[in-house]
């Protein structure tokens, strides 16, 4: 039992790529004034990195404190479990005569009544109880590992918005130059007006989808703020690297991971949990004995004495028959959920493994032929343009082909990273 703890508890180290991401390094977040927030407090994080959200998220989500509450009510029932009843004080007065001196003709006692089980349901429930708390460590692993999907999912969207935001700024500023040059050709009579109103338009396209741009990055972010948990957080801009080379575990490594996945953790301990609940349900049928034993005073004649006895329940109505057949039924239960437990994360371990794998495959066919191509296109138009063999127009329209390559790129980029974050839940390395 305590290695299956210990191999849960080590999951937090690597659900969601916490301490080794593929995406981006960073210090935890350490702001001033952190002591002050309160439910009005906010305080502004000028630059946030992944690693840093996930530091956040790790500390602040309620999800992940909710879960850990849990684990710590696992604890308590553990430590409380297989503990032997309390003895019964027992304080008497008997054969008091309702005529005469009551008090000084009656006999007194005083002792302890100790139930002892018989059964061996103390060390049953015991059993129980660890792998309730095996169970609990479990369940925290995999909503910790969730919750780092969601914040990493949220923070390549966001991070994919804000270097589109960027792109796009270019793209404008590429469009602004070409309305005005357009502008300047008209007045100097060189074309007609209705010439430049391609460019026009172009500008007034490229001015509404800054704006709209400007207005997904903005949403991007706060719900990125949501994800971490923390209300009393607003983050300005994020810092990180899309392009980055990541490789693809193989299926067999893949499939090996799965054994120590949380819900697999969990499913397995749910199972060894009914079993051992059905041998608490079996040592409960065995009567507990109570032993009773007290100090006489009888008071009339002066007279001390001890008192020794027992008692034990005769189990004729009620045999436990149900609660066997019950545990019985729990066994049968957990293990077809186990059973479906490990194919469905078989399933979406594969799915997950497939959408990253041609996610990569997209990013590495755009990144090593469309982006060069365009690129050495849009070099070949600046140079034909200085030679005077194309106009202004003509060339930005190839550097613009590029800067939406570019955004084309960062697009599959962000298709990598929300992989990497489906997948990363399946990932125990």
């Amino acid at each position: 039992m305590k290695r299956r703890i210990a191999l849960i508890c080590a999951a937090a180290a690597v659900i969601g790529g916490c301490g080794g991401s593929p995406y981006d390094d960073g210090d935890p977040v350490r702001m001033d004034g952190e002591e002050t927030r309160g439910r009005s407090a906010v305080i502004t994080i000028d630059t946030l990195t992944l690693a840093q959200a996930l530091e956040l998220a790790q500390r602040e989500h309620p999800e992940i404190h909710a879960a850990r509450a849990g684990t710590e009510a696992a604890r308590g029932r553990l430590e409380q479990a297989g503990l032997l009843p309390n003895p019964a004080l027992i304080a008497r007065m008997e054969s008091a005569p309702f005529d005469g001196r009551t008090g000084d003709e009656a006999e007194y006692v005083a002792g302890l009544s100790q139930r002892i089980p018989l059964g061996g349901d103390l060390s049953a429930e015991r059993r129980v109880e660890e792998h309730a708390l095996e169970r609990s460590l479990a369940r925290l692993e995999s909503v910790r590992g969730e919750v780092f999907r969601r914040v990493q999912s949220s923070f390549a969207l966001a991070l994919y918005v804000q270097q589109v935001s960027e792109v796009q700024g270019r793209i404008l500023a590429l469009q602004e130059s070409v309305a005005r040059t357009a502008r300047s050709r008209v007045e100097a009579g060189e074309i007609v007006a209705d010439e430049a109103s391609e460019s026009e338009l172009a500008l007034v396209r490229g001015r509404l989808a800054s704006e709209a741009v400007a207005s997904m990055h903005r949403q991007a972010i706060q719900d990125l703020e949501s994800h971490l948990g923390a209300r009393w957080i607003r983050i300005e801009s994020l810092a990180g690297d899309l392009d980055r080379t990541m490789q693809v575990p193989t299926i067999e490594s893949l499939y090996a991971d799965l054994s120590q996945h949380p819900g697999m953790l969990a499913a397995e301990t749910d199972v060894e949990e009914a079993l051992a609940g059905l041998d608490l349900a079996r040592a409960r049928r065995i009567p507990d004995l109570n032993l009773d034993v007290a100090f006489r005073r009888l008071e009339e004649s002066h007279v001390e004495a001890f008192d020794v006895g027992f008692s034990i329940t005769l189990p004729i109505f009620d045999r436990g028959q149900g609660s066997l057949r019950e545990a019985r039924a729990r066994i049968s239960e957990s293990e077809a959920r186990l059973r479906s437990t490990r194919r469905e994360l078989q399933r979406q371990a594969l799915a997950a493994y497939g959408r990253l794998e041609r996610a990569l495959s997209h990013a590495r066919v755009v990144r090593e032929e469309i982006l060069p191509r365009r690129e050495a296109a849009g070099a070949a138009a600046q140079a034909r343009r200085e030679a005077g063999e194309i106009s202004d127009a003509e060339a930005a329209g190839a550097r613009l082909a590029h800067e939406e390559a570019r955004i084309e790129y960062l697009s599959v980029l962000r298709e990598v990273m929300d992989g990497w974050a489906d997948l990363s839940l399946f990932l125990q390395r």
